[in-house]
């Protein structure tokens, strides 16, 4: 008898160890982290009445306008319509949209900035197009230059110093951070 219920009690515990454990069935799924997108190379995706458009935006400058953060530069990208009879090559020199930009709530370092951008109406090829709102976190990559960690947590300090209002110009100091941290990962 002391046998059969040793091995029952040891047939429990390691049940239990193995479902505690990593990978069992009770262990906590790892937390999905937030997009995490090469700034500046903004990721676009957007649809026109019978097609879809995916591309980035190359921005090539930040500036303030009024109460809002703009970001501008190049477009690339590639737009397939059932109107034209193949995939068409979008490429637009000159475009601007609006960013948003906020020190990342809960992260456990100060280099992360959550950007976003709104939804937005554009002509591509010339169709008519509503670019998809779009929210992604900046953080310093893996063996990238170390300018670019004092620069996300020198933003990050200046965004809890002086968070985003409506009808307040972002700080001065925020918009040459962000184009020093483009200009840092060109």
């Amino acid at each position: 008898m002391p046998r059969s219920l040793a091995a029952v009690v040891f047939a429990c515990l390691t049940a239990s160890i193995a479902l505690v454990a990593p990978g069992g069935s009770l262990a906590q799924a790892p937390k999905r982290p937030a997009a995490v997108e090469p700034y500046p190379a903004i990721p676009l995706v957007g649809t026109t009445q019978r097609g879809r458009f995916t591309g980035r935006l190359a921005v090539t400058r930040v500036a303030a306008r009024g109460d809002q953060l703009i970001a501008s530069g190049s477009v690339t990208g590639r737009l397939r319509d059932s109107r034209y009879p193949s995939t068409q090559p979008v490429e637009i020199r000159r475009f601007s949209i609006v960013l948003g930009v906020t020190a990342t709530a809960g992260a456990s370092d100060c280099a992360s900035l959550t950007m976003t951008i709104p939804s937005t109406r554009t002509r591509l090829v010339g169709l008519r197009a509503q670019l998809a709102a779009r929210s992604f976190v900046v953080v310093p990559r893996r063996g990238g230059p170390r300018a670019v960690r004092d620069i996300l947590c020198a933003a990050s300090q200046t965004l809890t110093a002086q968070p985003p209002a409506a009808g307040v110009a972002p700080s001065p100091v925020l918009v040459h951070l962000l184009n020093a941290l483009r200009l840092v990962h060109a």
